[in-house]
């Protein structure tokens, strides 16, 4: 494992394959993260699909449930997920609300086909539906 990483945020395969231990429900995302706190990471994010995200840190834990919609095609939501998070975070949004916004744009990207529009339409509709997540971004990821 990487020397004292900020953050991961595996999905949850990949959280029982660093682990070893299956993530089933939020008292099991619970014990991951906690295992990989103790191995020195300062933020652990799980993502737990269509249930939304877990997020822990030596302050936080929390479940932010995702909405639900009708999925079409999950290729890009990891991606998207990571993208909206580095946004949120970058702009200065707390633990919450980044992750809140992480989790609404994979759910809108999981909606339509095609991993070319998928990142770019559930980032920007998130963005837009949201007046409490307002950025100040000079450029529009839809180009």
């Amino acid at each position: 494992m990487l020397y004292n990483p900020v953050m991961v945020t595996p999905n949850e395969t990949e959280a029982s394959i660093l682990t070893g231990i299956s993530v089933k429900d939020d008292a099991s995302a619970d014990q991951v993260a906690g295992y990989l706190l103790n191995k020195g990471v300062e933020n652990v994010i799980i993502t737990l699909g269509k249930q939304g995200a877990f997020l822990k840190n030596k302050e936080l834990s929390f479940t932010i449930m995702a909405p639900v919609v009708q999925a079409l095609d999950t290729t890009a939501a990891g991606d998207t997920f990571s993208g909206a998070l580095t946004v949120a975070l970058t702009e200065g949004i707390n633990w919450e609300k980044s992750v809140r916004f992480a989790v609404e744009a994979a759910s809108i990207s999981v909606t339509r086909m095609g991993l070319k529009y998928q990142f770019h339409l559930g980032l920007n509709l998130a963005i837009d539906l949201r007046e409490d997540y307002i950025f100040s971004l000079p450029f529009n990821f839809c180009h």
